[in-house]
């Protein structure tokens, strides 16, 4: 919930930005090139909404063109004695989260809220309308209506009613447009053609449908002003753009036709409609200019004008730094190579401890008794935190890669679980459990399967089978024979599969004693190394006869138990091959068991050896 929280007002914050920048540029053009066509304007505007909208449901798009940053120099390694450290978790006390995101995230939804509740009810007042005007029954005008829109392309004639609700020409309904005539307002066939043409115009270029974008963008960032603007100016470029398809025709009726937008006036428009007349003075102002305008900017100029602000403009982009270059070296092929198994084996301790010394020479006292204290707690720990399961796992990492594709293959074959023969799955079409004397199972099917058939068959000797949602119960004793022998193969490879895991668990636990004494030696090396740096610090940098043998005896000794840990791994690669290969055979006779299973079942039906439960 913060997450998702988090980055609602994360792209909130970026899609404002965004939208002042795009709304800013497409402002600053609009007013720049005058001439620039209605039509390019209305797209431009149209394209600030759908940034808006973009940047909310899409997160950005990460640009790396910005200088990658350079990395710091590597520090030089300080060559510390070796020491098994063990890791603990510590956590962190948990902080209450700051309750001010969920305040703006909740007023934000109000505000969506609000908004949305607004505009359904301007639909709801538009179908109302549409409802309450009635057909038009003139013949002539329905005709007309029928030829303009033939002449301008259109697929579907819109349904023509009269209402006296309206003062201009409308247009209503996007999915079954409806136009509008008003029932007081007596215009003459000049008139009315040039009003059918603006609003037929509107179809044509789909405003009912791509006007959405823009309320949308209104409607989510309702706090931004410039989203406002952009939609009142998309509002007025796409009223000019019809004006000027109207008059495109015949330059002639531009006087005319500014009569019409006059006597229209100005009409408050209504969400779900598309007027002739102009909603506020400003737009019938902007209308009238556009009507002098004789001359306008060339369509490729706009039309590349157009291109490069929706590339650059409506993606949501963010630029970020190129990747650095690693400067860290390759790793050697041979470091690399799978053949030996990785184990945790403590490094060798170093031929002389001057080096140390030298170290602690370069830090300050307290920074050398830290590490001290640091070094003897760690070893103190270091024997008790010794997780033989850890080291087992990463001495089998070799068998266990090797075993893999044989796992994936099998996973449909059957485990060995104790005496129970067991392969757990997801539903599936059919399902078996047989059922020796309620101790001893083999089965294939879901967990569900498991404990329905336990409950069916109690202790005794049965096979309780499923295919579909039809369960069936055998305890005939051939039939069970005949079942039992065409599960031998399985249950072979099962038992096969258990001696191979004890083989292995033997290992991990030689492995696992290996470990221990890993760790007893690493402690003694992390104190030898605290006396070696509490003399360093005294300024004696003398290493004693005695410890050198002590330390020399603990690298002889680490290597040995290194060589021990890598032969181990190396048979339990091998066995982890050799149960490879039998989870493949295993896999195929389970096959085998479940493709010869629809025949057993419809053999024992046939007999009136399966009870349907």
């Amino acid at each position: 919930m913060d997450t998702t929280i988090a980055m609602l007002l994360e792209r909130l914050t970026t899609t404002s930005l965004h939208t002042l920048v795009l709304a800013t540029v497409v402002w600053g053009l609009c007013r720049w090139l005058p001439r620039l066509p209605a039509a390019s304007q209305c797209w431009l505007w149209w394209l600030v909404g759908l940034q808006a909208v973009l940047g909310l449901a899409v997160g950005p798009m990460e640009l790396a063109w910005l200088p990658a940053a350079v990395p710091p120099p590597p520090m030089p390694a300080l060559a510390l004695p070796a020491s098994d450290v063990a890791i603990v978790a510590v956590q962190a006390p948990q902080v209450a989260a700051p309750l001010w995101p969920i305040a703006i995230a909740a007023l934000w939804a109000a505000g969506v809220l609000v908004m949305t509740i607004g505009t359904l009810r301007g639909w709801r007042d538009a179908r109302t309308l549409v409802r309450n005007a009635r057909p038009c029954t003139d013949a002539s005008l329905t005709q007309a209506l029928a030829l303009a829109c033939e002449a301008h392309g259109l697929r579907h004639t819109p349904t023509l009613r009269i209402s006296p609700r309206i003062a201009s020409p409308q247009l209503v309904g996007a999915l079954r447009p409806t136009l509008l005539l008003p029932e007081r307002t007596a215009l003459d066939s000049d008139e009315l053609d040039m009003a059918l043409t603006h609003e037929l115009v509107h179809l044509r270029r789909g405003d009912l449908w791509l006007g959405w974008v823009p309320t949308l963008a209104r409607h989510l960032l309702f706090f931004h002003p410039l989203v406002h603007l952009a939609v009142r100016e998309y509002g007025i470029a796409r009223e000019a753009a019809c004006d000027a398809a109207v008059v495109a025709g015949d330059h002639r009726c531009r006087h005319g036709y500014g009569r019409l937008l006059v006597r229209l006036g100005v009409t408050p428009g209504r969400p779900a409609c598309l007027a002739s007349a102009s909603p506020t003075f400003l737009s019938l102002k902007r209308r009238l200019t556009m009507l002098q305008t004789t001359h306008s900017s060339s369509r490729l100029g706009a039309s590349l004008l157009l291109l490069g602000v929706a590339v650059a403009g409506v993606l949501p982009l963010r630029l970020v730094a190129a990747p650095a270059a690693s400067a860290v070296p390759p790793v050697p092929a041979a470091a690399a190579t799978p053949n030996r198994p990785v184990l945790p084996v403590a490094p060798a301790a170093p031929a002389r401890p001057a080096v140390t010394a030298a170290v602690a020479a370069a830090l300050s006292a307290e920074e050398v008794a830290e590490i001290a204290a640091a070094a003897a707690q760690e070893a103190e720990a270091a024997i008790r935190s010794v997780d033989i399961a850890a080291i087992t796992a990463a001495a089998t990492s070799e068998a266990l890669a090797a075993a893999a594709p044989a796992i994936a293959s099998s996973v449909a074959s059957a485990t060995t679980v104790g005496n129970r023969q067991i392969q757990i799955s997801g539903r599936t079409s059919q399902a078996y459990v047989r059922s020796r004397g309620g101790a001893d199972f083999a089965m294939s099917g879901s967990t569900e399967d498991f404990e329905e058939a336990k409950r069916q068959t109690g202790s005794g000797d049965a096979l309780w089978l499923r295919r579909g949602n039809d369960r069936y119960l055998i305890r005939d004793p051939a039939t069970l024979r005949r079942f039992d022998t065409l599960f031998e193969p399985v249950a072979r490879l099962g038992r096969e599969q258990g001696e191979l895991g004890k083989q292995q668990g033997r290992l991990g636990g030689e492995q696992g004693r290996l470990g221990a004494e890993q760790g007893v030696l690493g402690q003694r090396q992390a104190r030898l190394a605290t006396a070696a740096a509490q003399r360093a610090l005294a300024g004696d940098g003398d290493v004693p006869a005695s410890e050198q043998r002590d330390l020399d005896e603990i690298a002889a000794r680490q290597r040995e138990l290194g060589d021990r840990q890598r032969a181990l791994g190396q048979q339990q690669a091998e066995l982890g091959r050799q149960q490879g290969a039998l989870g493949e055979r295993q896999a195929e006779a389970s096959r085998q068991v479940e493709a010869a299973l629809p025949r057993l079942l419809d053999d024992a039906l046939a007999a009136g050896k399966a009870q349907r439960l």
